[in-house]
């Protein structure tokens, strides 16, 4: 960037990193109104008012004045001028990312707060005297960095953060004491770093402001801040905020923006639908992201997003139970304790949220099945949906259509010169005109045109508008109105790639997405990683992609059906091996991720295919690193399964269900590994593989009884035990009495437990198998404490604990170690079951194992209690509860009912079942 404008603190130019002074009077008060309306032409008028503030001396040499005012400004920058003339006025034209302020807004459209905030240097414009400048330009600034610094907070709080914030906090409501965000976050810092009674107090303090100066009460955040410290935790208090960022270039559609809110206003607490539809590339889906964020306000409950996928080209429509699942998680449901039933699932989404304010935005609907199950009961939240089709259905449930038409010449001219500039614009308003015309007012279109032509600043517009004229000629017969409009665009800025871009832009059909990352389609392409940035990034550039995050793209759905269109040029052989390249990515990758975190998914005798000449898999650096790349990847991971068993790669689909066993497991995603087993066992069943068919019905089984469906899961069970032993498979056998031991534990019947356990060691012993050894060691020291057994359970536990330590397997470690810290606490030794207790849960944490680490807490309290120190019971308790937003409701409240009936709570219990290891 060869020259930078800083309006966020001092007011302040470089150019090639050097300072450029600005004269102080006139020309600051000047250089700074235009730089706020970098782009935009700032009327003379409105100029001569904030140069003479009492009104200029003498009105008819007014103009002239300013405009020898204008001429020093431009003397003073030199090279770094960039004031220009336009009709009525003048206009600063710039590249809008040379500008911090412009920059603070789009950190800030990304969800990068703590970035944008960074960006501010002081008082907005602090040495530019000019008090009318101050009052009507610069204060709105004020509003938008204090908005900004909200946002930032809401984002640690959610990180868990608490304990950090709130001496920020404080400092913040003394400096604003009216503004009660910052004091209903105040209230959620104090609660969230277990300093209840100062969140009371807050509260309190607050309430009683608000009376004694404006005599009112507080309002909706603050009432919900005061409920979760009244209700100390209850889980259904999350608030979700699932809306991305509407498009940077969005222009215009105040009518229809201004018609969805007064259907919000109208609905006074009634579920009303408002079913935007229209054409691809119209811009329904930035039209619902622009209004979401002007009425977030009104829905203090949160804001949940779908995309349904109901034209996607390459994926079929999102399932409506994924749906579910992924907002009922939104709302703080913990995977484990989603229903299997769907019709049980919409039960308790809608329960989840009766009463409560939240704004529900379906986007890309296929049709009325896919939207009636997602339907909010009650009366309190508004669903916005999305859709090429009408969805009349919907009206008889209260839908309000609104359709979207092509955008009006003005609106699409602003688009053009939003992304172009106003002075380039300007100098050829026939050639926009034509464009305008040719892009038949589809936004999509339009924004990709434009990008072309803000790409290149040397082209004549109305050169651009012959090209993309004879475009049109040569698909004779199109509509402007039509979508084949759009694909006349997509076809001229096509042309105008590079050939490394356009290869990758064809290449790019064959992605399972749904979001694309520069590894994964260097492997695709079989390219160097900087070669695939750069081409991702040129494709992004014109429009033809969308950067979602920083190295991360995404499609519209038009545009992978145009990339198809064109990829079908292409030897049919190219694409299957993109296709077996990308999906070799993904598999390896994965495997890679999950050894890191799980060191025995590297000993199974299942072994993958080799990763495709071409394709490099991704090696994160340390469990953090793993756990990371698959959180980020979860969605595609499972796109990639489906979209290999569509494209006859069954066997690929089955070693991913297979590899991503550990993640569903530890992570609780039983739905969604119960949907992948489903296709890994269709795979099976045609291919005739009875051992990967023995391996899906032990897997289901362990899913089935997570999701509450033990019947189920002994069936498919006993099938894999048959299986097995038809094979001759003594691993596979040792896997199955493992999972027969836990399902006899679960059912309270530790005896049989004991002997499936003692079976599948033997298994496992003979073909020298020593995960499995220690683990089902350990397992059996457990069933052994179950029955009172209590010096066997102690020797079965540091048996397996010697050989966990010997394999270095620390998530096994600080297992046995609970369960030989149980045997101690159940045979009466409280003080020796301590010392076990506090190194099982520190190996817990260390391992990212939230969930057993809260259990073995729990297990030490009462060791603690038992030895009479409540004190330390109390605190063990009290990181339990910090833990508390990734573990299950119910264990919450047990450990809540512990804490309030600590003094007079007898020892008893048994610990939480981790005998058998799933996979």
């Amino acid at each position: 960037m060869e020259t930078e404008f800083k309006v966020l603190g001092p007011l302040e130019v470089r150019h090639r990193g050097e300072p450029v002074a600005v004269p102080a009077g006139g020309a600051r008060v000047l250089l700074s109104a235009l730089l706020l309306h970098h782009n935009r032409v700032v009327p003379a008028d409105d100029l001569v008012d904030l140069l003479w503030e009492n009104g200029p001396p003498n009105l008819a040499r007014a103009r002239s004045s300013l405009h020898m005012a204008v001429l020093r400004l431009r003397r003073s920058l030199g090279p770094a001028d960039v004031v220009g003339t336009a009709s009525g006025g003048y206009v600063a034209e710039i590249d809008p990312d040379a500008l911090d302020l412009h920059r603070f807004r789009e950190l800030i459209a990304a969800g990068r707060f703590g970035e944008a905030l960074d960006l501010w240097r002081g008082e907005p414009l602090s040495d530019v005297r000019s008090d009318t400048l101050h009052r009507d330009h610069v204060a709105p600034l004020a509003e938008e960095r204090l908005a900004a610094l909200e946002r930032r907070v809401d984002a640690d709080l959610a990180a868990g953060r608490a304990a950090d914030l709130v001496a920020e906090l404080r400092a913040l409501t003394g400096r604003h004491p009216l503004r009660e965000r910052f004091w209903a976050q105040l209230v959620h810092a104090l609660h969230g770093s277990d300093r209840r009674a100062e969140a009371l107090a807050a509260y309190a303090e607050v309430r009683e402001l608000l009376a004694e100066e404006l005599g009112a009460d507080p309002g909706p955040s603050l009432r919900e801040a005061h409920r979760v410290v009244i209700a100390d935790g209850e889980p259904d208090v999350v608030v979700p905020h699932q809306i991305p960022a509407h498009p940077a270039h969005f222009v215009g559609r105040d009518d229809e923006l201004d018609r969805l809110t007064a259907l919000l206003d109208r609905s006074a607490g009634a579920a009303v639908i408002s079913a935007v539809r229209g054409t691809g590339g119209i811009g329904k889906t930035a039209l619902a992201l622009r209004w979401a964020e002007r009425v977030a306000d009104r829905f203090p409950d949160g804001r949940l997003y779908v995309n349904l996928r109901g034209f996607d080209p390459a994926n079929a429509p999102l399932d409506v139970g994924e749906a579910l699942r992924g907002f009922l998680e939104a709302l703080g449901v913990k995977a484990e304790r989603v229903p299997t039933r769907p019709a049980d699932q919409a039960a308790l989404y809608r329960s989840k949220l009766a009463g409560r304010k939240v704004l529900v935005v379906l986007d890309n609907a296929r049709d009325a099945d896919q939207v009636l199950p997602l339907l909010p009961g009650g009366t309190s939240c508004f669903v916005l949906v999305t859709s090429r089709n009408q969805l009349g259905e919907l009206v008889r449930v209260g839908a309000v259509p609104l359709t979207l038409d092509v955008m009006p010449d003005v609106e699409a001219r602003r688009l053009v010169e939003r992304v172009v500039g106003v002075s380039r614009t300007g100098q050829e308003p026939a050639a926009v005109r034509r464009l305008v015309e040719l892009c038949g007012g589809l936004p999509l279109a339009l924004a990709t045109v434009s990008a072309r032509a803000a790409l290149n600043p040397g082209f004549r517009l109305a050169s651009l508008a012959d090209e993309l004229a004879d475009e049109w000629g040569r698909m004779a017969g199109l509509d402007a109105g039509d979508e084949q409009g759009v694909r006349a665009v997509l076809s001229w800025s096509y042309r105008a790639l590079s050939a490394r871009a356009a290869r990758m832009f064809r290449l790019l059909d064959v992605h399972p997405g749904p979001v694309i990352s520069v590894p994964s389609a260097a492997s695709l392409a079989a390219v160097p990683t900087a070669e695939a940035a750069a081409a991702l990034a040129e494709l992004a550039r014109l429009h033809l992609l969308t950067e979602v995050a920083p190295g991360r793209f995404a499609f519209h759905d038009l545009l992978r059906a145009y990339a198809a269109t064109e990829a079908d040029a292409d030897p049919p052989e190219e694409r299957d091996a993109a296709r077996a390249r990308v999906l070799g990515f993904y598999l390896h990758s994965a495997f890679n991720a999950v050894k890191r975190i799980h060191p025995q998914r590297d000993t199974s005798p299942v072994r993958l295919e080799p990763l495709p000449p071409g394709a490099v898999a991704h090696e994160p650096a340390d469990d953090p690193a793993a756990w990371r790349w698959i959180d980020l990847e979860y969605p595609v991971l499972l796109s990639t399964s489906t979209r290999a068993a569509e494209t006859g790669h069954g066997l690929l689909s089955w070693h991913l269900c297979w590899t991503l066993g550990t993640v569903f497991d530890r992570r609780g995603q039983w739905h969604d590994w119960l949907a992948m087993l489903g296709e890994a066992e269709r795979y099976a069943v045609r291919e005739g593989d009875g051992r990967a068919l023995a391996t899906i019905k032990h897997h289901s089984s362990v899913a089935l009884q997570m999701t509450g469906d033990p019947e189920a899961a002994r069936a498919a069970l006993e099938q894999g035990l048959v299986l097995f032993e038809g094979l001759g498979d003594r691993r596979g056998l040792g896997d199955a009495h493992r999972g027969m031991a836990f399902l006899c534990e679960n059912a309270g019947d530790p005896r049989a437990a004991l002997e499936h356990g003692q079976r599948a060691l033997e298994h496992y012993k003979a073909v020298g198998f020593p995960f499995g050894v220690a683990g089902t060691m350990s397992a059996i020291s457990l069933y052994h404490s179950h029955l009172g057994d209590y010096p066997k359970a102690l020797e079965m536990g540091h048996r397996a604990l010697e050989q966990q330590r010997a394999l270095g397997h620390t998530y096994g470690e600080a297992n046995v170690l609970d369960n030989i810290g149980w045997a101690h606490h159940r045979a009466g030794d409280h003080g020796e079951a301590v010392g076990y207790f506090r190194e099982s849960a520190d190996l817990f944490r260390k391992s990212g194992s939230v969930v057993l680490e809260a259990q073995v807490l729990v297990h030490l309290a009462e060791a603690e209690e038992a030895l009479g120190d409540v004190g330390e019971a109390r605190r063990a308790l009290a990181r339990v509860m910090g833990l508390a937003g990734s573990l299950q409701e119910s264990f919450v409240a047990d450990v809540e009912a512990r804490l309030s009936r600590l003094d007079d709570t007898a020892p008893g219990g048994r610990p939480g079942s981790r005998a058998v290891a799933a996979t």
